[in-house]
């Protein structure tokens, strides 16, 4: 590990040299230990742990009407199981990458124009997360629209080490009752392959919205998201494996969706409601797809020391309750950050029934707590319990599936600890702990993970 530190000093020198031009330049340094204690099975390493960074560092210009940026990343991976099992994630890295364990990638590469009229144009290679546009001012608001909104369809997969980007086009238009925003663009590959410089040729997707609030206390959008994958990878559902080792027919999914934010105060503390809900259809290789997913939630925090904010919520997607009917009936979650809504990132949304609660406190400014308890099932016990956050490379469908059998999934019990030293440097600590169900027996020895 000595040479990220020489690699730190040699950015440091960089960047000294770029600013005194002129430019405006940047850089994150993240380093993240893993611990992993998953489910026991025969001849699998179930307790590992490894180490992962990502440093990334980009170069700004700024115009009147225009503005540009160049970014570089590079991820390393240090201590990988040789023999575990996913989709616990030192498995998955291990099973993409083999003996690899860095890469130097260009992670942003764009220009933007601006009119005065409220048009914005943005080409060449960012980021992008569904639900980011039009962000609400409300502080509320942006946390609700940040942790429990965004990138459940579309993001950059920032929990992994390497993350994912997109080749496209971005253009939004903003009016005072509103913002249209449209994207066309490529994923790359990345997530959990470290040739995160390579873009997903047969992997397209076009995406909408309209974005508005109808007062100070609310927001909410509509949006239309077209997915279309001519990748001839093996599909992952619940069909036998003849059946879609055959079906070389692409993915064209239509997803049509919205969601409603609300938050109302009193002279006690605040209350706030959350509304999501996602409707899909197309094919599915050689099948019609047909499903949807729904998600409600409710919080309340308290105008007192510590600030407990206590909220609860449901989420329900469809599975696919029959393989030979002609159906593909699980919802598809696309290319999201599933590590916002499985914060133990062993399960999605795909065939996903979910009853938790959080609690957060504040106990001061730079210290947060977040404890969440979780009671999951699988919408049909003839589906798979899914896990992965999408594409990620051109041989790997980007979703791992593992047999169902059971309704009930496991019941999970995760605490965060998030210190920030000052603004540029914050701490994290993240426990968790899975009850594996009868859904998990069906697949390991063990029923506990850490």
């Amino acid at each position: 590990m000595k040479w990220l530190g020489l690699l730190a000093v040699l950015c440091g020198l960089v960047i000294g040299v770029v600013a005194a031009q002129g430019l405006k330049v940047d850089a994150s340094w993240r380093v993240r230990g893993e611990n992993w204690d998953f489910f026991e099975a025969p001849n699998a390493d179930n307790r590992y742990a490894f180490l992962g960074s990502l440093l990334r560092v980009g170069v700004n210009g700024q115009g009147k009407r225009q503005d540009w940026r160049i970014e570089l990343a590079q991820a390393t991976l240090t201590g990988l199981p040789d023999n575990a099992r996913p989709p616990s994630h030192g498995a998955t890295y291990r099973s993409v990458n083999g003996g690899r364990d860095g890469s130097l990638f260009v992670k942003q590469l764009f220009w933007r124009w601006r009119s005065p009229s409220g048009w914005s144009l943005l080409l060449g290679r960012f980021e992008f997360s569904d639900g980011s546009e039009r962000m609400p001012k409300d502080p509320t608001l942006q946390w609700l629209r940040r942790q429990r909104i965004q990138e459940r369809l579309i993001g950059p997969f920032g929990f992994t080490h390497i993350t994912r980007s997109f080749d496209g086009v971005f253009g939004a238009w903003e009016r005072p009752q509103g913002t249209f925003t449209f994207a066309l663009f490529r994923p790359t590959k990345g997530a959990f392959d470290l040739r995160a410089n390579d873009e997903l040729t047969r992997v397209t997707v076009a995406y909408g919205s309209w974005t508005f609030n109808l007062d100070a206390q609310s927001d909410a959008r509509f949006f239309a998201l077209y997915y279309r994958d001519k990748r001839p990878t093996l599909k992952v559902d619940n069909r036998p494996l003849a059946l879609r080792q055959a079906d070389g027919a692409p993915l064209k999914v239509l997803t049509l969706g919205g969601h409603y934010l609300r938050i109302e105060a009193n002279t006690k503390g605040q209350t706030d409601f959350l509304g999501w809900g996602a409707w899909q259809v197309g094919d599915w290789g050689q099948l019609k797809h047909r499903a949807f997913a729904l998600a409600a939630e409710f919080g309340y925090r308290w105008e007192t020391p510590w600030h407990p904010w206590v909220r609860l919520g449901f989420f329900l997607s469809t599975g696919d309750g029959n393989p030979n009917d002609g159906y593909h009936k699980t919802f598809f979650q696309v290319l999201p950050t599933p590590r916002l809504y499985a914060r133990f990132p062993i399960y999605n949304l795909m065939n996903n029934r979910d009853l938790f609660m959080q609690l957060m406190l504040r106990p001061h400014r730079r210290l947060t707590l977040r404890l969440e308890a979780h009671r999951l099932w699988l919408s049909r016990l003839s589906d798979l319990w899914y896990a992965g956050g999408g594409a990620f490379n051109d041989t790997a469908f980007g979703y791992a599936g593992l047999r169902g059998g059971a309704r009930r999934l496991m019941d999970v019990l995760d605490l965060s600890v998030e210190y920030a030293i000052d603004p540029m440097t914050t701490w994290t600590l993240y426990l968790a702990k899975a009850w594996g169900k009868e859904a998990v027996r069906a697949n390991f020895v063990g029923t506990s993970a850490i």
